[in-house]
């Protein structure tokens, strides 16, 4: 009785019926009795495939939003350290001209202290400190 079985299942692939296990519950054949699964109609075939399609259309459209804002941020982020890397060459520039300033100024400081110096002492300079000794007795 076994080997009948078996001799119509390879029957039946080989005529291109599938037997049941192997579609899933869905069989090409008719139902032979009360217990047997009945075929979906091509009806029922096509709105599952459009279910499935709108419900992969709904994912595709939430991941471009998603992508949307993502990109949105990213934009954002960039214009941040665009004006913060704007901002920090700023300081930069500005600290430069604060220490040619500094420099300038002691220079000039300099020069005005030697001719107060020389103006002082009247002998054109001859009997002028040194720069290091002023500096010390500050």
């Amino acid at each position: 009785m076994g080997k009948d079985r078996a001799a119509r299942g390879a029957q039946q692939t080989r005529m291109g019926q599938l037997p049941t296990q192997i579609l899933g519950g869905w069989s090409q054949r008719k139902p032979s009795g009360p217990t047997g699964v009945r075929e979906p109609s091509r009806a029922q075939i096509l709105a599952a495939i459009e279910a499935s399609g709108q419900a992969v259309q709904a994912q595709i459209t939430a991941m471009a939003v998603d992508v949307s804002l993502l990109r949105a941020d990213l934009r954002v982020v960039a214009e941040r350290s665009e004006t913060t890397e704007q901002q920090v060459n700023d300081i930069k520039m500005d600290i430069d001209t604060l220490k040619a300033t500094v420099a300038s100024l002691e220079v000039k400081t300099h020069k005005l202290e030697a001719t107060a110096d020389n103006a002082a002492g009247g002998h054109g300079g001859a009997t002028c400190e040194s720069w290091d000794s002023r500096k010390a007795r500050r």
